[in-house]
């Protein structure tokens, strides 16, 4: 269930994306937006936080899907990305961390090691979406694409090419 409400559809090609929050998501929320034609340029982009569910793809839409992808990373690289984002950011990520472990820990002096310690027990690692392993958002056994965030630079041409999607790099948006 978690999987399918993380699957998003490109309308005009029938495109399924696997939707993981760290990898890419915000690029690939802002390109659906556009394209699904929600929005009409990259300077709307506040627009897609508020609306993760809007391209949510419906049973049809994932058995019939015409192309299927998901962007992978390496999970050490994106708990580090988590951490910096949400954790050092102070978001409301780790405030939901902090309110777990009853008002614990010091958001002063929480160091990367401690943050992944504090996530490992399961029960902690499924409590949020940031950190949740991207294997729990994998809709398919098998995908047409499974790309590398790491070798992002692969992605627009082949997504193009498969969907007609015009990739729109949202990093300028999101700082």
């Amino acid at each position: 269930k978690m999987a399918a409400e993380h699957a998003l559809v490109h309308y005009a090609s029938g495109t399924v994306y696997s939707f993981i929050p760290k990898n890419g998501c915000s690029t690939m929320r802002l390109t659906l937006a556009i394209e699904n034609a929600c929005i009409a340029s990259p300077d709307e982009f506040a627009w897609i936080h508020p609306n993760n569910a809007t391209f949510r793809a419906s049973l049809q839409e994932l058995v019939t899907a015409n192309y299927t992808f998901a962007i992978l990373r390496c999970p050490f690289r994106r708990l580090a990305s988590a951490f910096l984002d949400k954790i050092v950011g102070r978001r409301g990520d780790f405030w939901q961390l902090h309110r777990h472990f009853g008002d614990q820990p010091n958001p002063d002096f929480l160091t990367f090691r401690q943050f992944v310690d504090l996530i490992a027990p399961e029960q902690v690692l499924a409590l949020n979406i940031h950190w949740r392993p991207q294997t729990d958002f994998l809709v398919y056994q098998t995908y047409d694409d499974l790309f590398c965030i790491e070798r992002f630079n692969e992605v627009a041409p082949r997504l193009k090419e498969k969907s007609g999607l015009t990739l729109i790099d949202a990093r300028p948006y999101t700082k």
